[in-house]
């Protein structure tokens, strides 16, 4: 099943998952000049091993967005990778080749919740040799002009595979785009081919990487080709004295995680690795709660789906999704809903003391998509109306609660707005939208039965 999960910003990468959501999760990140393609045949043993699967593709890679303004920094991989992460169904092992591995390294250990299950690195350390990293930026920008045939290209990246890797010109093709020109050239963005990284940023990446490899605390497998150029003896030495804990493979016969070349032995050490760190059997929490378990705990909860509206002192209409809406009292009728502390919405709805809850039904889901993103004009092609309060009323919702705001109080990481409903609105033949286990539902009994 392919699928868009949001990164960070505005962008937008692509996804495909195979097995069942229930089964635990892994999370497959291709590395430089990869496309998914290159964990086809990975996914699919990983699926056969009872695995949930979810390959994704890096920004300006492949089916990804491309980003507008150039942002190809470490920093924003690292962002996608956590926004991808909160997206999961359950908590992932991550499995990673160098840049999609390098960036997990550095989001997981730099998270204040864990964020993962297990991390599985592929000819990805924290010093990685710089022969072998010029080797890769040399052979994913000379396609400046681009290739006449895939076997044009195919010849240029035998170059760079051991003697005994065997080439497969269909891996090849999966992983290039052919232009208007009729050349064909890699599935990236040509603004990450101009980036050259000199020998201050690349101090500056592995000083990250190694304080990220000291913090790291859990399950880890280092995997390298045993011809790799990127990650050498030394770099394998240096990685063990940082993570003790780690477990080590060398694959017989592969070079550099360029462009696929995966056999039986990959896919068997990663799949052997996940059954000592994760075994397929889920263990039951016995005690504590961390904010992941948490969360994914209250996911089981099905909830409807609400946008709340508020104005800034100016009338500037804001609004953001939210699924923490009940009511608290009918006589005074008061509702309440919660909010991130940090969110600009806050400081605006102390101002203007009152807020609108605009319960969605199963055709808005895109109006929640909307108000979840970070996009700046969430009311474009939304229509909207004032009543009393002068804050925004969603059309054609299943609800609409105009209320003043009684009181806001302490939450923890949130704060509780309660609100003493003022007017109401409803239209009770439409089905709501339902929100469960991060994912939007319906009613799936008809309405005809349940009023039998």
């Amino acid at each position: 099943m392919t699928m868009r999960l949001n990164g960070s910003g505005e962008i937008t990468l692509a996804a495909s998952a195979s097995g069942a959501p229930e089964d635990p999760c892994v999370l497959l990140l291709p590395g430089f000049g990869q496309t998914a393609a290159a964990w086809a045949r990975a996914s699919k043993a990983l699926v056969a091993a009872g695995r949930y699967v979810v390959t994704v593709e890096l920004r300006g890679h492949g089916e990804s967005d491309w980003s507008p303004n150039r942002r190809y920094e470490l920093g924003d991989i690292i962002q996608d990778i956590v926004a991808v992460i909160q997206q999961l169904p359950s908590k992932p092992a991550v499995v990673g080749a160098n840049l999609g591995g390098l960036a997990a390294l550095a989001a997981i250990s730099e998270s204040p919740e864990p964020l993962a299950s297990a991390l599985v690195l592929i000819d990805a350390a924290p010093r990685m040799a710089p022969a072998g990293l010029d080797r890769m930026a040399s052979l994913m920008t000379m396609d400046a002009d681009g290739f006449s045939t895939v076997a044009d290209a195919g010849r240029v990246v035998a170059e760079h595979l051991p003697a005994k890797q065997q080439l497969d010109l269909e891996e090849v093709k999966r992983h290039l785009r052919r232009c208007d020109d009729g050349r064909f050239r890699w599935h990236i963005d040509p603004a990450y081919q101009g980036f050259k990284v000199d020998a201050s940023d690349r101090k500056a990446a592995q000083r990250r990487f190694t304080a990220a490899a000291l913090a790291l605390d859990i399950p880890t497998f280092f995997v390298r080709g045993e011809s790799s150029t990127k990650v050498d003896r030394e770099s394998m030495h240096e990685f063990r004295e940082l993570v003790p804990h780690a477990e080590f493979a060398d694959i017989p016969g592969m070079g550099d995680a360029i462009i696929g070349g995966r056999n039986d032995a990959f896919d068997a050490a990663i799949i052997g690795f996940l059954e000592r760190a994760i075994p397929r059997s889920k263990l039951r929490p016995q005690g504590g709660v961390e904010p992941r378990m948490l969360r994914d705990a209250m996911g089981c909860f099905a909830t409807g789906v609400t946008v709340i509206t508020t104005s800034d002192p100016d009338g500037t209409p804001m609004g953001f999704t939210a699924n923490s809406f009940t009511s608290v009292s009918l006589d005074p009728p008061l509702v309440l809903f919660c909010v991130k502390r940090e969110s600009a919405s806050v400081e605006a709805l102390r101002k203007r003391g009152a807020f609108a809850v605009n319960v969605l039904h199963i055709g808005q889901q895109a109006i929640s998509g909307k108000f979840a993103s970070r996009i700046e004009d969430r009311f474009a092609a939304t229509e909207w109306e004032l009543w009393e309060y002068q804050v925004p009323i969603i059309l054609d919702a299943i609800a609409n609660f105009e209320c003043s705001i009684r009181e806001i109080v302490d939450g923890g990481d949130h704060v509780i707005v309660l609100g003493l409903v003022k007017r109401v609105h409803y239209d009770p033949v439409r089905d709501p939208l339902l929100f469960f286990q991060g994912k939007y539902r319906r009613i799936h009994v008809a309405r005809e039965e349940s009023e039998k």
